[in-house]
């Protein structure tokens, strides 16, 4: 066989006034030079036969990029036990077998780019597997099966539903020769976020310590960088300890990227309603309701579009028996590069009251009670904050192992240092 870059002039040798025949001659050029030389001419990229006298050659004009990467790899490989180059269609291919895990490794990191058709010896399957799901593991690729087949190349199978996971995937699995094609029968499944909701009371002075700035409004933030030790949780577990707090829920709430999760603490009261010889009752809720509605990709970045609503029964203000509801309503977006923890702020509850200390009965006497008495004023101001920490799943699942090209199972390492 004959490897030849398009453009590219080569003499080859061969016996007095031999016969020359070619193919295909658009793709090769070949002429006598002298008695015993015939001057080559790679023309265009393709595959042709030479006939020189009673020997035949296989001839592939490659792409002047494609031949580089010939070149290089041919290079990497001429120390290599076990693997060859092979070229097929104006395309490289790795054949042969593979018996050291490093080996694959100097080939992906020569930059060259070619298809993987070489069988992996027995006793390092396991090791290359490893291997691989590291790979995809950096790049958040939990969706993506691998096959490696006898002699039938390497594929890595991405989701017919998520199409955008192709160039990332490309990305971190070309280097080792895999082709990336999209899979049909494949459940593609958006990432999973999970949300921690903490829901607490707590004093207005514990939030700036905290970095929060509180407004007149209702406010959404991102908290700061939390460098205290045992996390958010722990911290306001010791404000509650110190009667400074209160944590009033703290759900969790799973959600595929796309969909929506919602969450409410509170209560319903009835509302009966109908017409003409008929009735019916509704119940209304009321109180602290959030709802979320998350996108993710694989990589971590997420967008929050987070909607916050507290409804209070308002007594003062009724139709029929039914009290109306006092609502505020709040809706913010958040972009996120990684997980962090939103603040939603400016539910502000104020206490106040009289507290009264006297003498027995004397106190309580009309018009000189007070004479043996004496009030002091209470007021207490608390804030009722909302903690969100969006965080992405499935980065963190096991990625799915290639098959196999070997049943039987190695019991050593083979890669050598």
């Amino acid at each position: 066989m004959l490897v030849m870059a398009q453009g590219e002039s080569r003499q080859l040798s061969t016996s007095d006034q031999a016969n020359v025949r070619v193919s295909h001659g658009h793709v090769l050029g070949a002429s006598h030079f002298d008695s015993r030389t015939i001057l080559l001419v790679a023309r265009r990229p393709g595959t042709t036969t030479l006939h020189v006298g009673h020997q035949s050659y296989r001839v592939e004009v490659l792409p002047s990029r494609v031949f580089r990467d010939y070149l290089k790899l041919k290079e990497v490989l001429q120390p290599l036990k076990g693997l060859q180059l092979e070229v097929f269609d104006q395309k490289l291919h790795i054949g042969g077998v593979l018996w050291r895990l490093g080996d694959w490794r100097r080939l992906a990191d020569s930059g060259g780019t070619y298809s993987w058709r070489a069988q992996l010896a027995p006793e390092i399957e396991e090791l290359a597997q490893s291997h691989l799901e590291t790979v995809l593991r950096k790049q958040g690729l939990a969706q993506v099966r691998l096959e490696l087949g006898r002699g039938t190349g390497a594929r890595a199978l991405v989701p017919q539903g998520q199409p955008e996971l192709l160039e990332s995937t490309r990305s971190a699995l070309q280097p080792y020769g895999f082709e990336v094609e999209l899979d049909p029968s494949a459940l593609g499944l958006a990432p999973l976020v999970r949300m921690q909701v903490i829901l607490a009371e707590v004093s207005r002075q514990w939030g700036r310590q905290m970095g929060l700035e509180w407004g007149l409004n209702y406010q959404a933030q991102v908290l700061p960088q939390f460098h205290q030790e045992g996390g958010l949780l722990v911290s306001l577990q010791a404000l509650e300890s110190r009667g400074e707090g209160q944590i009033l829920a703290s759900p969790n709430l799973l959600c595929r990227s796309g969909g929506e999760a919602e969450f409410l603490a509170g209560g319903e009261f009835p509302i009966r309603t109908g017409g003409f010889g008929r009735r019916q009752v509704e119940w209304k809720s009321h109180g602290v309701r959030l709802h979320f509605k998350p996108l993710a990709d694989s990589s971590g970045r997420m967008s929050i579009e987070l909607t916050a609503e507290v409804s209070l029964i308002d007594p003062g203000v009724s139709v029929d028996g039914i009290p109306a509801l006092k609502t505020n309503r709040i809706q913010s977006h958040f972009d996120l590069s990684e997980s962090k923890t939103l603040v939603l702020s400016g539910l502000l509850r104020e206490q106040s009251g009289l507290s009264r200390e006297g003498l027995p009965l004397l106190s309580q006497l009309p018009v000189i009670g007070p004479l043996f008495s004496s009030q002091n004023y209470l007021r207490e101001k608390s804030e009722l904050i909302v903690f969100v920490t969006p965080e992405l799943l499935n980065s963190q699942a096991p990625t799915p192992k290639p098959v196999p090209t070997n049943s039987k199972q190695g019991e050593n390492d083979a890669e050598a240092p």
